[in-house]
């Protein structure tokens, strides 16, 4: 793949993947967390920062909910 393609298709934003987790030691009403995963490298992004580009790898990141 081209270099210049590659840096187009980062630069492009792509929606966080959602997941939901639980975690039995958090209070019984808090368990079920969802937790945002980077599109590219997979890593875990604050959703409470929702940061515009992922901090790992430079993915754009977009935030907007479609629904």
């Amino acid at each position: 793949m081209n270099k210049y393609k590659k840096l187009a298709e980062k630069a492009t934003p792509q929606k966080p993947f959602e997941r939901r987790e639980v975690f039995e030691s958090y209070p019984r009403d808090q368990r079920v967390v969802t937790v945002y995963l980077c599109p590219r490298c997979g890593i875990s992004l604050s959703s409470f920062d929702r940061p515009n580009y992922c901090e790992n790898c430079g993915q754009a990141l977009d935030w907007r909910d479609d629904q």
